[in-house]
């Protein structure tokens, strides 16, 4: 099928929302690692706090997801409120098994990580509403077409730590001593294929479209460079967490976790500096966005 075209002269049939059934399916999607939060508050096993952390960036794509469904009426009560309901739940699981520091670092991101991500999001939208219905529309489709597959990485990733999970016999070991070498590193690099989501719905639509002669002359802005670049030192990291995986399967080392603060800091800023970048230009769906899916725009995935 051929995404929505533009017809000068006549009246816009365009849609500017995604169905209801797309809004349902992605709130639905959104809740699994929220319920399990809810599970270790309820029964106080350490399954569901495996669970929450482990499906934690797959629900996360699909809460980006939902609140890019309807650009001219964003729900950001629902964005906002997954956040701080997940936060909440990680931050108490994490009090309650005696790690304070870890839960007060936990709770502080909703001010270092969570706050500039909202308020780039919520003026990235505001935006939407300079773009005719028609745009809106060639945005939807893209939105459909390339942000859907983006999931698919976490999803898969996803998988291998539920097995690891699913595999632990309780009565020699526990779920952190012989998952959480495998948990960890998983969650790093489902955060960074969860930043390429953010690209692809979020950025890369209404990017302007990148010139041959700029990307072989590496001819862009700083901030571009800037994003670049922490987005490298992301994906490097996340790269060297991948290839420990294979050779350990225990209790996550303390190389695996600083290397996963490194990938995950990495990636916060490289979005963040594009996320400013994008809504300080003029917001337009690019000219690849028109002519072919999941093509064009600046951002580095």
């Amino acid at each position: 099928s051929d995404p929505p075209s533009t017809s000068a002269g006549h009246a816009s049939s365009a849609p500017t929302s995604l169905a209801s059934g797309y809004k349902v399916a992605f709130f639905v999607l959104s809740l699994p690692s929220i319920l399990a939060g809810f599970g270790y508050v309820i029964r106080r096993d350490n399954y569901y706090t495996q669970l929450s952390l482990i499906l934690a960036p797959l629900s996360g794509a699909f809460v980006i997801l939902q609140l890019f469904s309807s650009p001219l009426k964003p729900n950001f009560n629902l964005f906002v409120g997954w956040i701080l309901t997940g936060i909440a739940l990680t931050t108490y699981n994490l009090m309650v098994r005696g790690n304070a520091m870890m839960g007060l670092f936990t709770l502080s991101s909703v001010f270092w990580a969570w706050l500039p991500l909202t308020l780039n999001f919520k003026h990235l939208l505001a935006k939407f509403t300079i773009l005719g219905d028609d745009d809106v529309g060639i945005y939807l489709y893209n939105l459909i077409v390339s942000g859907l597959p983006a999931c698919v990485p976490i999803f898969y990733l996803t998988l291998q730590s539920l097995q690891c999970v699913n595999s632990v016999d309780l009565g020699t070991n526990s779920y952190y001593g012989s998952c959480s070498g495998v948990s960890y590193p998983v969650f790093s690099i489902c955060l960074f294929c969860l930043g390429g989501v953010v690209r692809k719905v979020c950025l890369q639509p209404l990017s302007k479209d990148v010139k041959i002669k700029d990307l072989i002359s590496l001819n862009f802005k700083r901030s571009v460079k800037a994003a670049g670049c922490f987005t490298t030192i992301s994906f490097l990291t996340n790269v060297a967490l991948f290839t420990s995986i294979s050779d350990y399967r225990g209790k996550v080392t303390g190389v695996q976790m600083v290397q996963g603060g490194v990938a995950n800091i990495s990636l916060l800023f490289a979005l963040i500096i594009e996320l400013r970048r994008v809504r300080s230009e003029d917001v337009r769906v690019n000219e690849s966005s028109r002519n072919s899916v999941g093509m064009g725009g600046q951002g580095f995935l």
